[in-house]
């Protein structure tokens, strides 16, 4: 596995302002025409094209979010309510990001970056199973 940092986001506007680059600079509120990003919609399971302001919407609805930069960097920015299976099911899913193959074809590249996320999840529900067996329920 290769080496990564971690780049932690106190802001929904920190992250975006990373993501976006130079062009964060020039977005004005509303503006539909600026960047375009790929959006995952949880209800058809499919990516389509939308709005910066709507991915933005919906990142503080969800209440974290992250990307990974250059196979090399993780961002990430989660709410205060973020949970710890959240956060670390996040974590997973940038970090499988970084490892190869690499996919050109945005679904199957989150695919593959999701597997990482979904064994990690069931990794830390079975890790919380263990905890309260042994009494250490938290």
């Amino acid at each position: 596995m290769e080496k990564v940092r971690l780049v932690i986001h106190p802001t929904v506007d920190g992250i975006l302002q990373s993501y976006c680059g130079e062009e964060y600079e020039g977005l004005k509120e509303g503006d539909t025409s600026s960047v375009n990003v790929m959006r995952y919609d949880e209800d058809t399971k499919e990516y389509h094209k939308a709005s910066f302001w709507d991915m933005k919407k919906d990142i503080v609805k969800k209440g974290h979010w992250g990307f990974c930069n250059e196979k090399e960097e993780i961002h990430i920015w989660t709410s205060a309510n973020t949970t710890d299976r959240e956060k670390i099911r996040l974590i997973a899913h940038e970090i499988g990001h970084t490892n190869r193959p690499f996919h050109n074809d945005i679904e199957k590249e989150e695919a593959k970056a999701e597997k990482y996320a979904d064994v990690t999840a069931k990794a830390y529900d079975l890790m919380q199973q263990l905890n309260r067996f042994q009494g250490y329920e938290k």
